[in-house]
């Protein structure tokens, strides 16, 4: 499978999983009008029966709300972190394939795989890695000496104590050797009409949410849904910057 099928595969696992987050927050707007219109009509029917059994279960419509806003935002976010997880790893095992010289890829690529080794040797047991201090170490010994292939250890990349806020998120890929990522995600968002939301908020709404804040302000139905399209939205961008520097790469090795 070429490196093209699996950016194509991890957009197409990211899809299914937005659309379930849009999928339930469709379901409980309905619920709550349909609801809505039985305690309106009161009708006397098979059907007005089960509702009304349903309205005696269902919580505050305020408290329900927010449990909804909480649970969307929260997995809304998980998905988000870990496509740029994914499509980080993808790209560094594309890099050696393309580079095949350790000491002729970036200067900031290699300080940062070295830096991460480090890390991940001092906190092996923490950070619960399938591998051992063997593997983690031999990818950064390989490029050093030269004798065999080197690797990128994906988790040397992918440490941070930071949720991926815009700047944030623009230095994970930029240690990887993807500079700019914010200014392509910018272009691509104005040629796509998307509306402007601010990535920052979504994290702000996400903290808020996993650490038991009090939440006062009730995100609506709609703001939801476009945080869903504006996740989707990002990914896609991304996954098409680093298909252009797959490309790029590909053809500087070459030419």
């Amino acid at each position: 499978m070429s490196y093209f099928d699996e950016l194509q595969n991890l957009i197409n696992k990211l899809r299914p999983k937005i659309d379930t987050i849009r999928a339930i927050l469709l379901t409980n707007q309905k619920l709550r009008e349909i609801i809505k219109i039985a305690v309106e009509t009161k009708q006397e029917s098979e059907e007005s029966v089960k509702i009304t059994e349903l309205i005696e279960v269902i919580p505050e419509e305020n408290e329900w709300r927010i449990y909804e806003r909480c649970a969307a935002i929260t997995r809304l976010y998980a998905v988000y972190e870990k496509f740029v997880e994914d499509l980080i790893s993808l790209w560094l095992e594309f890099l050696p394939e393309q580079v095949s010289s350790y000491s002729d890829l970036d200067e900031r690529i290699r300080n940062t795989h070295c830096k991460g080794v480090g890390r991940l040797l001092l906190d092996l047991k923490k950070n619960k890695l399938e591998a051992s201090d063997i593997d983690v170490v031999k990818g950064l010994l390989n490029g050093i000496t030269g004798k065999e292939k080197y690797y990128l250890i994906p988790q040397a990349f992918l440490l941070h104590e930071q949720n991926l806020r815009k700047d944030e998120l623009d230095r994970l890929l930029a240690d990887a050797g993807i500079a700019d990522a914010w200014r392509w995600v910018n272009k691509y968002m104005e040629s796509q009409n998307i509306g402007k939301i601010e990535l920052n908020e979504l994290i702000s709404y996400r903290n808020d949410a996993a650490h038991g804040a009090v939440v006062d302000e009730i995100l609506g139905f709609k703001g939801l849904l476009e945080l869903c399209d504006f996740i989707e939205s990002l990914c896609q961008a991304l996954a098409e910057l680093v298909t252009y520097r797959i490309i790029a790469t590909g053809i500087d090795r070459t030419s």
